[in-house]
């Protein structure tokens, strides 16, 4: 596990990771709106022994930032295989998704699931709870002691989890990966070419095509309702 400096600061802050190829900023998400945080980790022996490696990383696009994109993240990272994966999310904050952003809800709003029926990304959700600063705990009203599985915690208390654990695996990932995290970014195309994708982009108002030996598609929630052309009633 690598080293976190917990700090405390006007704005909320979640837990930082220390060695990251980021600014020491206190800002309260871990990827600054529209940017592109790249993490490269190295291996020490693969360093000092010998010629390097150079066959080339299997490129995998991951479409969508939120928990499945966590989770499919997760698994990929396990792989032995030498991978260059970039996550593209259309949001301004990658992890959290729409059901767990802050843009999309108020603090109190809960989820309707209890702690441990969350799969564990690094750590478990009520692991990570006790864990956070007493800053972050008051802010949701939270007594650490009183921490349990099966607690119900409100949706952005939730997505911070998910931003927090999706930067230290990211972090933290098997040296031999490379991981790229674009927001803001949209992916209008995907087009099949033999064995490998081109997929068009959208940033701001500029377009660029990208190639990709695989694709994962973790879009989750639609942003516009896919409503039907000719008027239908609706029964909630």
């Amino acid at each position: 596990m690598l080293g976190l400096e917990r700090r405390t600061c006007e704005s909320s802050c979640f837990n930082r990771l220390s060695a990251l190829i980021i600014r020491n900023e206190c800002r309260p998400w871990p990827f600054v709106p529209g940017g592109l945080v790249a993490y490269r980790s190295h291996h020490p022996q693969r360093e000092r022994g010998g010629a390097k490696r150079m066959r080339r990383k299997k490129r995998i696009a991951l479409i969508g930032g939120g928990p499945t994109a966590v989770y499919t993240l997760k698994n990929l990272l396990q792989k032995s295989d030498e991978l260059e994966i970039t996550l593209f999310e259309a949001g301004r904050i990658a992890g959290c998704g729409i059901p767990y952003s802050p843009e999309h809800n108020t603090p109190d709003m809960m989820a309707n699931i209890t702690s441990v029926e969350i799969p564990p990304v690094l750590v478990s959700l009520a692991d990570w709870v006790r864990s956070a600063d007493a800053r972050f705990l008051k802010t949701f009203g939270i007594e650490r002691d009183q921490v349990g599985e099966r607690d119900y915690y409100p949706r952005i208390l939730i997505g911070a989890y998910y931003i927090d654990q999706l930067e230290r695996m990211v972090a933290s990932s098997a040296p031999w990966h490379k991981v790229v995290i674009e927001t803001e970014t949209r992916v209008l195309d995907i087009k099949p070419l033999g064995k490998s994708f081109e997929i068009m982009v959208r940033k701001g108002s500029d377009n660029a095509s990208r190639r990709f030996d695989a694709v994962v598609m973790a879009t989750g929630h639609l942003s516009e309702p896919n409503r039907p052309a000719t008027p239908v009633q609706v029964e909630s």
